[in-house]
């Protein structure tokens, strides 16, 4: 038994050994797990930033008004197109000029057809013959007959439309007195009434000068006619183009006055922020950049509405 005990305390104590230097070894690798002190935050330094032309100052120009060299401001009035087109053709010399070449076409035309109008005239005249008598059965008073009249007439004549053809009609109506004793019926009143149509057989059947020279003035007339009323759509045409030119000239200033407008108050917003330190002061060069830019459209804009 005893040599059993010394056996076994043998073995006990390198087994408390390696229990001890387990437990050590344990506590180091404890006390390396613990979290250690956290760093504290340091100020970053102010960055600095080396300025960009600091005695620049961009400078300020007024934007320009509308008044215009010979153009009264004050008696501007509005406009509707409707206006501005009734105007325009009441004051249009080329459309006035097409006009008046219309009514002379039409008059050219009315006085080519007037070798169709039937011409009227008239004629009176009084006679009064004495005639010697040789002989007491010419029933002559004094050695002589006296025989007077008093005479009318009346012709209306022309030329036919178609087919070459020509009338005429004619009436004449005499007051007739004598002194003859041997005449029963004094004073006597002899009329005629003659109607004459005189036709060519072949000639001027389908054409003649007269409807040509109508045909040609009625091409003419359509001719003068088209041109008056190209003239009036090219001036309407070219009003409103220019009406609406206008519109968006007066339009793309206004809006071109108000980007300067905006860009000024974005440069203000970035001087502001510039000296708060967030933004960089080549922000503030772009700006001004960009109002010049600005300015320089609102020019073109002003000489587009000129």
């Amino acid at each position: 038994m005893q040599q059993r005990f010394k056996r076994t305390h043998a073995i006990t104590v390198p087994g408390k050994l390696l229990f001890l230097l387990v437990l050590l070894g344990s506590l180091f690798v404890v006390n390396g797990q613990e979290p250690g002190p956290s760093p504290q935050p340091t100020t970053p330094k102010e960055l600095t930033v080396p300025p960009v032309a600091p005695n620049f100052r961009a400078e300020q120009k007024q934007l320009p008004e509308l008044g215009r060299v010979g153009v009264n401001l004050d008696r501007q009035h509005p406009m509707s197109l409707r206006d501005a087109l009734s105007s325009a053709l009441e004051n249009n010399k080329d459309i006035e000029v097409a006009r008046a070449n219309v009514r002379m076409a039409e008059f050219d035309l009315l006085g080519t057809r007037g070798v169709y109008d039937p011409r009227f005239s008239t004629s009176a005249y009084y006679e009064r013959i004495k005639s010697p008598i040789s002989s007491f059965l010419s029933g002559g008073q004094n050695g002589s007959t006296i025989q007077s009249d008093y005479t009318g007439t009346m012709r209306l004549e022309g030329q036919s439309p178609k087919y070459g053809g020509s009338y005429r009609l004619d009436f004449s109506s005499v007051r007739l007195t004598t002194n003859n004793q041997f005449v029963a019926l004094n004073p006597q009143y002899p009329s005629a009434l003659t109607f004459t149509y005189t036709q060519p057989l072949m000639r001027g059947f389908k054409i003649d000068n007269n409807r040509r020279q109508i045909e040609i003035a009625k091409k003419n007339l359509s001719l003068t006619d088209a041109q008056f009323r190209q003239r009036a759509i090219e001036t309407i045409s070219g009003v409103q183009r220019a009406y609406w030119d206008l519109v968006f000239a007066l339009r793309n200033l206004q809006i071109q006055r108000d980007a300067v407008r905006d860009a000024k108050a974005q440069l203000e917003h970035n001087k502001r922020m510039v000296t708060e330190g967030q933004l960089a002061p080549i922000d503030v060069v772009a700006a001004e950049a960009q109002i010049s830019g600005f300015e320089q459209n609102v020019y073109s804009a002003l000489e587009d509405v000129s």
